[in-house]
């Protein structure tokens, strides 16, 4: 596909801002009016046409990845179509070079084989609009989602999960990522700004909880239970189609993607849950454990729910350290109630271990 459209007439490359409205321009353009949305991330401007979606990451230095470099950018994108055409290889169109020549901007399919031209200025992912009224966060909340379609979603994961990339790590190095994040997750809900005391007593209290299943989390490294999952499974991401897709896989860094299946579809029922549908989390947990066959990694769905639900109470607080925090009312109760979460099912798992070892 190739798309033209002349830009300013200045020489000097356009601003960053110039881009993205250039690319608002090309997609209102290309469907005969402006039904054109446009929507701000973290990391990118994603501009969505009335069947394509156009997405720019932002140049620059960010806690995650650094993306100055305009190289770095042209790998990431493709690095996020190869990454998400495993489970949505019809939406993920592939990339597309932004090129500006002679004072004009242009759309062209970037080939991955050949070096960037010196007209290229950056890079963006092609991709194909899904509609939004079949996506699982929509579905969930309007009551519209029935066993059939929780089959059909878990079926598509373990299979995604069966074939997977197996990772290779040492069992101790498994155990030290779950460490290090919760060490992290502990600076924020520690810190007095966030006002979470009882966030941060859950924190030392899954600790505990790790250390007791250590064994089990250790086996899982061994086993090979470990795989190149998604990295950022949540409702939002998933299309109710036939067959379900998901898309927006965690792209920048491979070991966030490098997980126990099971700790991947705990976030996914968390985050269910938390949409007021906690009988379709623990559904879909159950039929994925029918499915894979696998008691230990079922054992353990408790720890990984409680690992999960810490992690999203410290990316909530952290709103509450920003040096401008817009209803930190807001982001105070929603740090709480995953941390309210993650103590419940950590309580759960040492009980489930505790059951175990007095059935032993």
């Amino acid at each position: 596909m190739s798309l033209r459209i002349a830009a300013c007439a200045a020489l000097p490359p356009p601003s960053f801002a110039d881009r993205v409205e250039f690319l608002r321009q090309t997609l209102a353009t290309a469907a005969s009016g402006p039904c054109v949305e446009m929507k701000e991330t973290h990391l990118s401007w994603v501009v969505l046409g009335a069947d394509r979606v156009l997405k720019m990451k932002k140049p620059g230095g960010h806690p995650v990845i650094d993306l100055a470099s305009p190289m770095v950018r042209r790998q990431n994108a493709h690095e996020e179509v190869r990454l998400n055409r495993r489970l949505a290889p019809e939406v993920y169109l592939g990339v597309l070079a932004l090129q500006w020549r002679d004072g004009q901007l242009a759309l062209v399919p970037d080939e991955v084989q050949a070096p960037p031209g010196e007209d290229a200025i950056d890079w963006l992912v092609h991709m194909r609009r899904l509609p939004g009224e079949r996506m699982l966060d929509m579905l969930v909340q309007r009551q519209q989602v029935g066993p059939d379609q929780v089959d059909a979603l878990v079926d598509r994961l373990a299979q995604f999960h069966g074939a997977a990339r197996r990772i290779v790590l040492d069992g101790a190095d498994h155990v030290r990522r779950i460490v290090d994040e919760q060490q992290a997750n502990r600076t924020v809900l520690e810190d007095a700004r966030v006002g979470l005391a009882e966030a941060a007593a859950a924190s030392r209290r899954f600790e505990h909880a790790v250390a007791l299943h250590a064994d089990a989390l250790v086996r899982r490294a061994q086993e090979g239970r470990l795989v190149e999952g998604h990295g950022d499974l949540r409702p939002e991401h998933i299309c109710m189609l036939a067959p379900p897709v998901v898309i927006d896989c965690l792209e920048f860094d491979a070991t966030l993607r490098e997980l126990d299946p099971f700790d991947e579809i705990a976030f996914l029922a968390l985050e269910i849950g938390l949409l007021g549908a906690a009988s379709l989390a623990d559904a879909l947990q159950a039929r994925y454990a029918e499915l894979m066959s696998d008691p230990e990694g079922c054992g353990l769905r408790q720890l990984y729910t409680a690992r999960r639900a810490l992690l999203r109470a410290r990316l909530v607080a952290a709103h509450l350290l920003d040096p401008v925090v817009a209803n930190p009312a807001f982001w105070r109760a929603r740090a709480q109630t995953y941390a309210r979460l993650a103590d419940e099912a950590t309580q759960a798992s040492v009980r489930g271990l505790n059951d175990g070892q007095r059935a032993a």
